[in-house]
């Protein structure tokens, strides 16, 4: 049941517009003097598009209102890793859609053997199987010559005992060639035996010969099957990158995040949400209406960017960072400045501080910039580098992509609780899931009544210039 503050709460957008509504109904229509009447019908033709705006601009607050849940927009320049600061909250504090889709990365991946173990041991054997076909035809051109000279020798002795026998009939006497009508020589007796052994020998290096032979084709298919294996296992590595972590991760390409994407977190009790917000210098006109539903929605804004340094001025022709800034967050309530370190290269972690002495001086800067076109309302600026804690953080990467590499990188060098703690992203998930989050109600309240009042506030300039332009001029006229 929705409590009665909150229903309150919702109504005041209406409230509002009715009272402004209200107030403008009470211009007197018609006047018994011309001139009043002229000066009437200048009044209400100049607040006629004022109350268009204003009505639009306070019905646009009141749709993208939020007043359930503490609001956090990640909002800033293109490529500054927003949308990588946000997929690693989402993996360290289990938001619900990531834990989903890791959990069905793991499924795939058990289901088709597609871990880094399984794939590297493969290649190992792949490797050994070239190995070893590399060196079987020499094993087995050795082994066959080794054979035949074998039988080489065994067929020269049968054939030496056979000239033996012979030369021994040829040069036997008379009496002796009597004898051997009627008993063999012990040469003739030798050599059917020696004959039946050297057949057998012969028999059995050919049989060898085709066990070897086949042991070579057995190699060469073993490799074939091998390779197919990983060729099916590297073609289903597509089956796991829908679900591995980074999808939401920019790929340098600009705008490319195109809508704002709503991510939703519950730690400790407490309940809030993160807007990963399109970037403010790409293809603005593509994305203008998503990056201000945003900005609408959002209770407080971290502005991300790339560099230690303020944000830069434009010209009138095209506006820049600064100007962009305080048109797009000037009615927020809390606005902090977030510097991601680009760090690819884990020796950078493994100095003593985040942040060099330079840039630190260039952050003051920004702070002072920040802090005098915002007022009271920029809070301050905060320090991580969220591309090494993302690697820390997410093991469901497609083995073998460049992800899965640099991570393998970074890990190789420190835990991944380490590079959490230098990259400094755990102390900001420390602080994000304790202080920044608490004593949300009033916050949220108090965000969207500071969006209202600066509408109906600027409303009320423009008013006055036009009564000091218009108006005043008139009223001169009708009193002389």
């Amino acid at each position: 049941m929705q409590n009665p503050s909150s229903a309150q709460n919702k109504n005041v957008h209406t409230t509002i517009l009715k009272g402004i509504r209200d107030l403008l109904t009470q211009i007197p229509q018609k006047a018994s003097n011309q001139q009043l009447n002229a000066a009437m019908s200048k009044l209400e033709e100049m607040l006629a598009p004022a109350r268009k705006d204003l009505d639009e601009g306070i019905q646009s607050l009141q749709a993208h209102a939020k007043w359930d849940t503490f609001t956090i927009a990640f909002y800033g320049e293109t490529n500054a890793g927003k949308s990588t600061t946000i997929e690693t909250l989402r993996i360290v504090l289990g938001e619900e859609t990531k834990n989903q889709s890791r959990q069905k990365f793991r499924e795939v991946q058990n289901r088709d053997g597609l871990s880094m173990s399984a794939l590297t041991s493969l290649q190992i054997q792949i490797s050994d199987s070239k190995n070893q076909l590399k060196q079987l035809p020499g094993q087995v051109e050795e082994q066959k010559a080794l054979l035949e000279a074998e039988a080489n020798r065994r067929s020269a002795q049968v054939e030496q005992l056979r000239a033996r026998i012979a030369e021994l009939k040829a040069n036997a006497s008379f009496f002796q060639k009597l004898i051997n009508l009627f008993r063999k020589l012990p040469e003739e007796k030798q050599l059917p035996a020696d004959e039946q052994q050297l057949a057998n020998m012969k028999q059995a290096h050919e049989a060898t010969c085709m066990q070897l032979d086949a042991k070579f084709d057995q190699s060469q298919k073993t490799l074939l099957q091998l390779q197919e294996k990983f060729d099916r296992a590297i073609t289903a590595l597509a089956n796991l990158a829908p679900w591995s972590d980074g999808q939401i991760v920019g790929t340098g390409r600009s705008d490319f995040t195109i809508n704002t994407q709503a991510y939703r977190f519950q730690v400790g009790g407490q309940h809030f949400e993160l807007l990963d917000v399109p970037g403010i210098e790409g293809k603005e006109a593509k994305v203008m209406d998503s990056i201000m539903g945003a900005v609408k929605s959002a209770h407080a804004v971290f502005y991300v960017t790339g560099k230690a340094a303020a944000p830069q001025t434009g010209d009138p022709s095209s506006p820049g960072t600064l100007e962009k800034i305080r048109e797009h967050l000037g009615d927020q309530t809390e606005v902090w400045s977030i510097f991601n370190k680009r760090i690819t290269n884990p020796m950078q972690l493994e100095k003593t501080e985040l942040l060099t002495d330079d840039e630190k001086e260039s952050l003051k800067v920004l702070d002072d910039t920040m802090s005098k076109h915002l007022g009271e309302q920029y809070r301050g600026c905060i320090s991580f580098s969220a591309q090494p804690a993302f690697l820390a953080t997410a093991d469901c990467l497609v083995p073998m992509s460049d992800m899965d590499g640099n991570r393998a990188k970074f890990l190789k060098k420190m835990s991944a609780q380490d590079v959490l703690t230098q990259s400094g992203m755990a102390q900001f998930v420390g602080w994000l899931t304790q202080s920044m989050v608490s004593g949300s109600e009033k916050r949220i309240r108090a965000a969207n009544i500071k969006k209202i009042t600066t509408k109906v506030h600027n409303a009320a300039q423009a008013l006055l210039a036009e009564q000091r332009d218009v108006l005043e001029p008139l009223c001169q006229d009708i009193q002389v």
